[in-house]
């Protein structure tokens, strides 16, 4: 069985665009992760209820202040748009030849 060689797919200008985007979206997963481990969860999961803001992870809920609720929900939402830029750069890449299959 072979083992997945992707970077023998990609051309060096490939490498120079999807490596670093790559990059970012792990450290910025990450980073999301030990933030929301360390407050409680997070705000896509949580909620906003009589002026009260509250993080969720599995059923708990931790109150915040607005400015960490809102810390937390735009950093969740960064989390999806740079898991997708990842996507649609490997999915640019493949069309321009730069990424192959």
């Amino acid at each position: 069985m072979r083992s997945p060689q992707t970077h023998r797919n990609l051309t060096p200008r490939g490498k120079r665009i999807l490596y670093p985007i790559f990059i970012l979206a792990i450290v910025n997963f990450i980073a999301f992760f030990i933030g929301a481990v360390h407050l409680g969860g997070d705000a896509l999961n949580g909620h906003v209820a009589d002026g009260h803001y509250f993080l969720s992870s599995h059923g708990v809920h931790t109150e915040v202040s607005r400015a960490v609720w809102r810390y937390s929900y735009f950093h969740a939402a960064s989390v999806f748009l740079t898991h997708g830029l990842t996507v649609l750069t490997a999915a640019i890449l493949f069309a321009t030849g730069d990424l192959k299959k």
